[in-house]
């Protein structure tokens, strides 16, 4: 394998954990393998930490939309709008229905 089928192969497993998470489910699994996966990546020298964030970053932007920092912002916000923390419980594309449309989404 070489660096780029290596990236190519992270960047599918952040895209399925980005689109797990964007549904409101998590594979804590995955999330965990793919962070060692990473992570051996970077002890053989196959790939750097910036190059890892970058990955990250594209493939938040192409499930979300938005990059990790602007997603987290929008918890935030949310957090000082409504201190009911039960509203981060809510998988985000339930929360974005609720406030255009005004009523709970079910």
């Amino acid at each position: 394998m070489n660096t780029n089928e290596y990236l190519e192969s992270i960047e599918e497993r952040l895209l399925n954990i980005f689109k797990l998470q964007h549904q409101g489910q998590k594979d804590e699994k995955l999330k965990f393998q793919t962070e060692g996966y990473m992570h051996a990546g970077k002890m053989l020298g196959l790939v750097d930490e910036s190059q890892l964030k970058t990955l990250i970053e594209k493939a938040h932007i192409k499930v979300f939309g938005k990059t990790v920092e602007a997603r987290q912002q929008e918890k935030q916000e949310a957090l000082m709008l409504n201190p009911d923390f039960n509203v981060i419980n809510i998988p985000a594309f339930l929360r974005k229905k609720q406030q255009e449309t005004g009523k709970d989404v079910e």
